[in-house]
């Protein structure tokens, strides 16, 4: 089978506003291979910090946001991807609990959740009379938030993929109509995300 690749860019993008006033981001750079991330994130502050998906060796943001017609993901303060909500300098409802980033990484490499997962991201979203064993449910059944409003609300505004595990593959059923699903070879999926996951647990102190 050929798989498809996945790479993650880690970028620190200017703030520019334009003659519409509209916000724009102008790359400055991305990160370096084998760059320390810690000492990265520390240098990206007083600018916008974005993390961009290659696929096949193309910017799935750009990708996507050509087939839409119009600028949509990553765009100003608008439709950040939710991996690095807490890792803006910017971030208007810092959550040093990376909670948020924890679920959606945990969704993205099809680990099992935990109430413990699910439970701190729901008070970002409208309120539920639903057990905590039915949200649990909900949100396994549910899809991944891949970009969403800074806000964290589903309901706010967010573009949203589904992941699943077929044998020794990921799949990303993007939500694009009759557009194919994209399939990525286990290890080197996960691998690609290593980076990423070795802050988030290092950070927080809890294992995936």
């Amino acid at each position: 089978m050929q798989h498809d690749t996945i790479e993650l860019k880690w970028g620190i993008f200017d703030e520019l506003t334009n003659r519409q006033g509209k916000d724009l981001l102008q790359l400055v750079r991305y990160k370096e291979a084998g760059e320390d991330f810690s000492t990265f994130l520390q240098q990206s502050k007083g600018y916008h910090l974005a993390l961009h998906y290659f696929i096949n060796g193309y910017s799935f943001t750009d990708y996507c946001n050509s087939l839409q017609g119009k600028v949509i993901l990553e765009h100003g303060n608008y439709y950040l991807n939710t991996l690095s909500f807490n890792l803006r300098p910017k971030s208007l409802w810092y959550d040093e609990t990376l909670a948020w980033e924890r679920l959606t990484l945990k969704k993205l490499l099809c680990l099992p959740l935990t109430l413990e997962d699910v439970l701190p991201t729901l008070r970002f979203q409208m309120s539920s009379s639903d057990s905590d064993e039915k949200k649990l449910e909900n949100e396994i059944a549910d899809s991944t938030m891949l970009y969403g409003c800074g806000c964290k609300d589903i309901y706010c505004g967010g573009w949203d993929i589904r992941v699943s595990e077929v044998e020794e593959s990921i799949l990303w059923d993007i939500n694009i109509r009759n557009h194919r699903k994209y399939v990525f070879e286990k290890q080197a999926y996960h691998s690609a995300f290593q980076e990423i996951r070795t802050y988030i647990e290092q950070h927080t102190g809890k294992v995936l």
